[in-house]
């Protein structure tokens, strides 16, 4: 996926705090009868975004969760320890 393909949508997004210069954003909202939290942050070249959707259908509760990454690869991991936190 190329950097040019993911959309980056903000309206409406609040932020939710600034950790290591990147700042996470997050939006609440409905669509066609489902509810839908985004998080996700943009960086100076590349951005990811998590999201959950949960709807009723019938007498069943419905729930999915996705994400995506996507931007230049450094052929590295970024700095860090497993477990700190931002």
């Amino acid at each position: 996926m190329r950097i040019s393909d993911i959309e980056l949508v903000s309206g409406g997004a609040r932020a939710l705090g600034t950790g290591h210069g990147v700042t996470l954003g997050m939006t609440a909202s409905g669509h066609m009868g489902r509810d839908v939290t985004a998080f996700g942050a943009w960086m100076d070249h590349s951005g990811f975004s998590v999201q959950t959707t949960g709807q009723t259908v019938g007498d069943i509760a419905v729930d999915s969760r996705n994400g995506i990454a996507g931007g230049i690869l450094t052929g590295a991991r970024p700095a860090g320890r497993h477990g700190s936190t931002v």
